[in-house]
C-alpha cells in the first residue's frame, strides 16, 4: 500500500506550539480516534492554519499512533499524537501558501475555481487526500519557499544539493550559482557544499567543470554531474561535457540531465542527436547519460525523507533517474 496524505487543520496557536515544542509531535482530539488510528508511518501530514487559510508545512509520520497526556498544546487537548518529521515549512504562517491558490487544481475541492463553501471541505480532519493533490501541495509549498526571485532551477539545485549532502557526499554549485538564494538560504551555505574543487583536477579540466550546475564528490573524486535544464538549451550541458571529456577523455562520471517533466521528450530527441556519438566516441558510456525529472525528483526525495545514508548513492540516482539514450 502506497503512504498516504493526511490533511491537518490547526489554528495559528496550535501551530505555533507545535512548532514551538520542537515541531516533532502532531497531536489531535479524542473523536478523531479512528482517522488517527489510520495514520501509519511514512504517510504525510498536510498542516493547514484556519483562519490565515494557509497550507504551512508538510511532515512525514515517523511514530505512533498513540495517546499521551503530556501538554504541548495550551489552547486545547488533543491526546491522539503521532511522531513527525517536519521536512517542508513556510517561514512563518503568514508566508504558506493560500489555499484559494489551489482551487482549481485540487481534487479536494473537486477541481473547481469558483466554490462558495469549500471551507466545508476542510472539516473533519484529519482527512485523507489524494495523492495527487499530496504532490500539488508540496509542489507550491517548494515553489513558495524558493522566492519570486528564484527559479526551478535553483529549487532543483537546492534539491540535488541536499539529497547529496543527506548521503554523506560533498557537494558542489556551480560557481556562478553559489550566491542564489532558495527562500533565504545561499545554495553556497547548505550542508557540506565545498568552497573549492579537488587539486586533483587537471587545470583545463577543473575550469571547465567549476561551472557544472551540481557536482558530487567522495574522496575528491567527482562521482556524479548534474545539468539543469529548464528553459535554456540543452545541448548547453552538452558542449560543457564534451570539453570536460576533450580535456579528460574516458571520463566516467555519470551525467544527469535534470529538467521538468514537459520536456523529457525534448531531452530525449536532443541527446539523441548525432553530436551524442560525438561523445561517445570519445569515452561517455550509455549508462553513464540519464535523466530526472524535477517533479517526480522532488516527490521521491521528499518521501524517502532522511533515511538515505544506508541506501547508497547509486540506489538512489537509479530510483529517481531514467534512461534516454536509445543509440551512441
Amino acid at each position: 500500500m502506497s503512504h498516504r496524505y493526511w490533511l491537518a487543520v490547526y489554528t495559528e496557536d496550535t501551530w505555533n506550539e507545535f512548532i514551538a515544542h520542537g515541531a516533532d509531535v502532531a497531536g489531535f482530539p479524542l473523536r478523531r480516534r479512528k482517522s488517527v488510528r489510520a495514520m501509519k508511518r511514512g504517510d504525510h501530514l498536510v498542516f493547514y492554519v484556519m483562519g490565515l487559510k494557509r497550507l504551512v508545512g508538510i511532515a512525514k509520520i515517523v511514530g505512533g499512533p498513540y495517546e499521551s497526556d503530556e501538554q504541548i498544546w495550551v489552547s486545547g487537548d488533543y491526546p491522539l499524537r503521532v511522531g513527525v518529521d517536519l521536512s517542508v515549512q513556510a517561514p512563518s504562517p503568514e508566508q504558506g501558501v493560500h489555499i484559494t491558490e489551489l482551487l482549481s487544481e485540487l481534487d479536494l475541492f473537486e477541481r473547481r475555481g469558483d466554490l462558495s463553501s469549500w471551507g466545508v471541505r476542510l472539516r473533519g480532519t484529519p482527512k485523507v487526500l489524494s495523492d495527487s493533490d499530496g504532490q500539488a501541495i508540496l509542489a507550491a509549498l517548494h515553489k513558495a519557499l524558493s522566492g519570486s526571485a528564484s527559479t526551478l532551477h535553483t529549487e532543483a539545485q537546492y534539491l540535488l544539493l541536499k539529497l547529496g549532502a543527506d548521503l554523506g557526499l560533498d557537494v558542489y554549485v556551480a560557481v556562478n550559482d553559489r550566491s542564489r538564494l532558495y527562500g533565504d538560504v545561499p545554495l553556497s551555505s547548505m550542508p557540506r557544499v565545498v568552497d573549492s574543487l579537488p587539486q586533483s583536477l587537471p587545470g583545463k579540466a577543473a575550469e571547465v567543470i567549476r561551472y557544472v550546475d551540481v557536482l558530487w564528490f567522495e574522496d575528491d573524486a567527482v562521482v556524479a554531474a548534474f545539468e539543469v535544464e529548464c528553459t535554456t538549451d540543452i545541448s548547453r550541458g552538452w558542449g560543457r561535457m564534451a570539453d570536460l571529456l576533450a580535456c579528460q577523455p574516458n571520463l566516467s562520471i555519470p551525467h544527469f540531465i535534470v529538467a521538468p517533466g514537459e520536456r523529457r521528450e525534448k531531452v530525449r530527441r536532443e541527446v539523441n542527436r548525432p553530436a551524442l556519438r560525438r561523445l561517445g566516441s570519445m569515452g561517455l558510456q550509455q549508462e553513464y547519460v540519464r535523466y530526472i525529472p524535477i517533479e517526480e525528483m522532488r516527490v521521491e526525495i521528499f518521501r524517502l525523507g532522511s533515511n538515505l545514508r544506508g541506501a547508497g548513492r547509486t540506489w538512489i540516482l537509479d530510483r529517481i533517474s531514467e534512461e534516454v539514450v536509445t543509440r551512441l
